[in-house]
């Protein structure tokens, strides 16, 4: 079974058996410097190896490939805002409807007052969304202007 080990300002997974008698270990990189972030690389390295699908004593073994070899593949892309929005209202059908509508509210408006319906996902940025809305006459408001 692996386990962690901090050497410098990174974690590697480090792996003991004993061949007749002999002992061996294997140490590989996990390549961050969290020590969350390792916890969980290394569980699921561990089910891999339970399941067979890796072995860490193979020669070339890479543990961030082994990673990315057990991602799921059905990834789904949006062209519009329009289909990454109808993706999310999908994923949120375990919410209350209440908190559904709240969310479609929000977010139709958001695209209709910065008319994104047709946009790439992908083009939308922070910087064009405040820009738009600071064009269209909208401004932040204080705390201290909410409260009067």
């Amino acid at each position: 079974m692996a386990y962690l080990k901090k050497r410098g300002k990174y974690y590697y997974a480090k792996w003991h058996t004993s061949i007749d008698g002999k002992k061996y270990s294997v140490r590989k990189a996990l390549g961050t410097r969290h020590k969350d972030v390792a916890q969980k690389m290394l569980k699921e390295i561990k089910e891999l190896e339970l399941l067979g699908k890796v072995d860490p004593f193979a020669p070339g073994f890479d543990t961030k490939e082994a990673l990315k070899g057990d991602q799921p593949t059905d990834k789904k892309y949006c062209a519009t805002a329009r289909d990454a929005l109808d993706m999310f209202y999908s994923a949120k059908q375990h919410l209350s409807p209440a908190t559904v509508d709240a969310y479609k509210r929000a977010l139709e408006h958001f695209i209709e007052l910065n008319g994104l319906e047709k946009a790439s996902p992908k083009s939308i940025t922070i910087r064009q969304a405040n820009s738009r809305g600071k064009s269209s006459g909208i401004s932040r408001a204080s705390a201290t202007t909410l409260s009067r």
